[in-house]
C-alpha cells in the first residue's frame, strides 16, 4: 500500500477517493483513505483490523492490527515507523 499507491496529495493528484475499492481502482489517496484499503484487505484475510486517526493538526489515518494478543498500529504512509499504546 506504502509504496504501490501515492498519497494523493504528495503526487498532486486532485481525484478525492475514500472507499477502499476506489483507492484500490484508482491507485490513489490520502492517508485516511488508504488505511481503508488497508484494513478490508487485511480483513479480507481474516487478520483483526480496525481504523485510527491520530490528530496532527489536521486527521491522519492509520490502522491497527492483532497479533501476539495485543494491537499494533501501523500507518500506510510512514516507513519503519510503529505507534505503541504510549505514544503521542
Amino acid at each position: 500500500m506504502r509504496d504501490t499507491i501515492p498519497h494523493s496529495q504528495d503526487s498532486g493528484d486532485l481525484r478525492v477517493t475514500w472507499r477502499a475499492s476506489d483507492v484500490l481502482e484508482q491507485r490513489t489517496g490520502i492517508c485516511y483513505a488508504k488505511a481503508h484499503a488497508l484494513a478490508a484487505l487485511l480483513r479480507a484475510e481474516d487478520i483483526p483490523t480496525a481504523l485510527c486517526y491520530q490528530n496532527l493538526g489536521v486527521v491522519h489515518g492509520l490502522i491497527a492490527v492483532r497479533f501476539n494478543t495485543a494491537w499494533h498500529r501501523q500507518d500506510p504512509e510512514e516507513t519503519n515507523r510503529e505507534w505503541t499504546r504510549d505514544s503521542p
